[in-house]
């Protein structure tokens, strides 16, 4: 039998055909389209036909719409979007090639711009809050408390977030004029946009107390905090703050990696579908951890692989964790590339389990002591406020002299 129809196919309809395709020795079924013949196993052609459903979709909207319909990439994001809502599952997403490159680079690589973090806009300008390590902005002569008042000659006063963004946005290589306002002095700085590479570990010494501060665990914060443990110890700290506040997890790897730096034996995680299953993946410490009294502080924005950090100290009882019940996200997602297209599609794989093999997903891990922060700082970033009066770093610093006297 020869089907005929009066329009050809779209190309996205022959493609996906012959992706779908496996060819195998027994053939039952034949499928007929357009002149052609291709044959395919009957256990598949269920399969089959359904995954041709989009296809033959997008080949009637490309043949009969009456208007302007989407570029066939188009639909099939589309298509694909909706498959992943489908799934109710508020982490899964789908991205294309460009938007792929946008989301790793915004967590774990790094990305053109002045390397400044800002406060909203006031009757005076644009505070600078933090201006990141090594940026083009550091270069320049930017500091943190600078007050933007002019950009380029214009002024920022009054100007909603999005044209502010606009104001303060160049591609690598271009220059721009911030006006500044220092204490009393007015300066102009001229910044080169560059590459701003994200560091998302930050060290210091508190008196003989190691301080660090993990905004989220990237591809290299492992090797970052190790580096930092090492730098610290070496200024002869005699106990350690590890500061997970805020932190909204990130890589797998990288926490395990870190928590390991910190023990000297027991279990970090397993990641799976329950803790007795044999395909459940387990992490184990290796001998080589820290020898000080340790404290981590969390908040209810800790999440992830902040939670798995603070879960193996507290049942390995390596250290004591002060501050608020952590968010409670225990579960894990994979990132799986699409070679059909060079999108990826990000979805819900797996959770994991305590070192006691509990799922904290929609608990948190409870915090050993509970301490809160003043309402005032609830819109404020943790290395914005003030030393004294952040009352969970104190409780931290106050536990650990308790834990020295106590050696």
């Amino acid at each position: 039998m020869e089907i005929k129809n009066s329009r050809k196919p779209s190309t996205t309809f022959c493609v996906l055909l012959a992706i779908c395709i496996t060819f195998a020795a027994t053939l039952t079924f034949v499928y007929l389209f357009n002149d052609g013949v291709v044959f395919i196993p009957k256990s598949q052609f269920g399969d089959v036909n359904q995954a041709l459903m989009v296809g033959e979709i997008a080949n009637y909207i490309d043949n009969y719409f009456y208007g302007e319909a989407p570029t066939t990439q188009e639909l099939m994001d589309t298509a694909a979007r909706a498959m992943v809502a489908s799934l109710n599952d508020p982490y899964a997403e789908y991205f294309t090639p460009e938007e792929w490159d946008e989301y790793y680079n915004a967590f774990y690589g790094g990305f053109t711009g002045l390397g400044i973090v800002i406060t909203p806009p006031d009757d005076v300008g644009v505070k600078i809050s933090t201006v990141m390590e090594d940026s083009p902005a550091e270069k320049a002569g930017v500091k943190s408390g600078d007050i933007i008042t002019l950009v380029n000659g214009e002024t920022v006063v009054g100007v909603d977030d999005a044209t502010l963004s606009e104001m303060l946005a160049g591609e690598e290589g271009e220059k721009v004029d911030l006006t500044i306002l220092r204490g009393k002095e007015t300066l102009t700085i001229t910044v080169t946009y560059g590459m701003v590479m994200l560091k998302y570990v930050h060290s210091e010494m508190i008196e003989t107390t190691g301080y660090i501060l993990i905004d989220m665990f990237g591809d290299t914060t492992d090797i970052d905090f190790q580096n930092a443990i090492d730098d610290l110890t070496e200024q002869g700290m005699t106990s350690l703050v590890v500061d997970l506040r805020d932190n909204p997890g990130g890589s797998l790897i990288s926490v395990v990696e870190c928590v390991d730096s910190i023990l000297n034996e027991g279990r970090i995680t397993s990641v799976g579908r329950n803790p007795e299953d044999e395909d459940t993946e387990k992490f184990d410490a290796i001998e080589g951890g820290i020898s000080v009294p340790l404290v981590v502080l969390v908040n209810g924005n800790s999440a992830s692989a902040s939670e798995i950090f603070a879960a193996a100290i507290k049942e390995n009882n390596a250290g004591i964790i002060i501050g608020n019940r952590t968010y409670g996200k225990g579960i894990v997602q994979t990132t799986l590339p699409l070679a059909s297209s060079g999108g990826f599609l990000k979805i819900t794989t797996d959770a994991y389990f305590t070192p006691k093999g509990n799922n904290i997903h929609g608990k948190g891990v409870e915090p050993d002591i509970t301490v809160s922060l003043s309402a005032e700082f609830d819109d404020y970033q943790i290395s914005e406020i003030p030393f004294e009066r952040d009352t969970q770093l104190q409780k931290a610093l106050e536990q650990l002299a308790t834990m020295l006297e106590d050696d």
